[in-house]
């Protein structure tokens, strides 16, 4: 990494060990504020099975009430997350977190509303990637050649996603609205 290029995109093959770093965190996550999470989910690459990922655990933190975060932030930092408030002039609905050192993350941590859009596309997008494997390498294609353009731009690397994650939230959102017709409509 170069002096004060900020964080590198780079995208590793899949670990077999992200999903129980996800569960030993979660646990920890848990003793920790399990009074006010309803959910503790797994998202982001390292949640589809055989996704390439960067290295870092995304943990999504579903709460019942956004004022909650106020008795959960003491409560991470104790247990090594750094809060990160300047990302909520951006979005104000959520409260992020990040653990590990700047050039070696392990994980990014969403605090949202568990009835938020942020909370359902998370999970729509992850859900999807791992019912649709073909997809989930086109998603895994393009982060390889945007973290091979753009190593030293996370922001041009993040942004770079953007059309494609929208258009997969389409067809998912598509998917799971004809899902429930079909529940109501078992003859259609």
């Amino acid at each position: 990494m170069g002096i004060g290029l900020g964080p590198v995109a780079r995208v590793a093959d899949y670990d077999p060990r992200w999903p129980r770093g996800f569960k030993e965190e979660k646990a920890r996550i848990l003793a920790a504020i399990g009074s006010w999470a309803e959910r503790v989910e797994h998202v982001g690459s390292t949640a589809v099975p055989g996704l390439a990922a960067k290295p870092i655990i995304d943990v999504l933190v579903g709460l019942r009430d956004l004022e909650d975060a106020k008795e959960c932030i003491p409560r991470l930092v104790s247990i090594g997350y750094e809060y990160v408030p300047e990302y909520e002039t951006v979005r104000p609905e959520r409260r992020y977190f990040r653990k590990g050192p700047a050039e070696a993350r392990t994980h990014h941590l969403h605090m949202v509303e568990t009835a938020s859009a942020f909370f359902r596309n998370h999970i729509l997008f992850r859900d999807y990637l791992r019912a649709h494997p073909a997809e989930a390498g086109r998603y895994e294609a393009l982060k390889r050649a945007l973290a091979e353009e753009h190593e030293f731009n996370r922001d041009a690397y993040t942004e770079g996603k953007t059309e494609f994650v929208e258009s997969v939230l389409r067809k998912a959102t598509k998917r799971r609205s004809a899902n429930r017709l079909g529940r109501r409509n078992p003859r259609k």
